[in-house]
């Protein structure tokens, strides 16, 4: 009787020392995931991908288009969104999501941001694509591009860039926008190429298809 009571705690005390030690081992894989998971976060929040492109400082020409309305050369965006005057005459500026690509090269993805202003009360707007570069760890403008650097003339009257037009991919930038036939109902659907030469960004295409509803 005693000798069985002496094995049970022996087993006891061993069960005890079994879950400790799998416990410990569980937890220890958890904080590696953890340790894991918040590295490879870190690594894609770098270079570009860190900067707020959301609460920044965009040199506009929205000023020029739209003279003695209110916009400022530099609009600081808060949010993405940028707003003066008042309610039936409020002017805005807005930018949407950034995308990124290695469309220069040599260090990382550049950001291509897109941005619109006008007035809220209106239904036109004028399109403007930022694409920053990581330089001497700072975000810099190399290209501002506006309609006349995608516009094809043969094409007829450029109406607005298309939702979610702006597409980057390595050394290049896609712009996809309505031309020609009216506002309510246009011809071509356009995409503008661009590519990065060493110096400036050279339009080396203009592809068309015939745009249905």
């Amino acid at each position: 009787m005693t000798q069985n009571r002496c094995q049970m705690a022996v087993e006891g005390a061993c069960d005890v020392r079994l879950k400790r030690h799998l416990f410990v081992f569980v937890l220890l894989i958890g904080l590696s995931l953890v340790v894991l998971l918040t590295s490879t976060a870190m690594a894609q929040k770098t270079g570009l991908h860190a900067v707020n492109f959301f609460d920044f400082d965009y040199p506009s020409d929205c000023w020029k288009a739209n003279p003695n309305s209110g916009f400022e050369k530099t609009i600081r965006v808060a949010n993405g969104e940028w707003k003066r005057g008042s309610e039936g005459s409020e002017i805005y500026f807005h930018v949407e999501k950034p995308v990124f690509a290695e469309v220069v090269g040599g260090s990382g993805d550049d950001a291509v941001v897109t941005s619109s202003c006008g007035f809220t009360t209106g239904d036109d707007w004028d399109t403007e694509i930022f694409v920053f570069h990581m330089l001497a760890g700072k975000a810099v403008l190399i290209k501002r591009f506006s309609s006349p650097d995608w516009a094809d003339s043969s094409l007829g009257p450029m109406w607005r860039v298309a939702n979610d037009g702006v597409r980057a991919k390595k050394g290049e930038v896609d712009v996809t926008y309505y031309a020609g036939g009216s506002h309510a109902q246009p011809q071509w659907l356009a995409t503008a190429r661009f590519r990065w030469n060493g110096k400036r960004f050279v339009r080396f295409a203009v592809d068309r298809k015939p745009f249905t509803p």
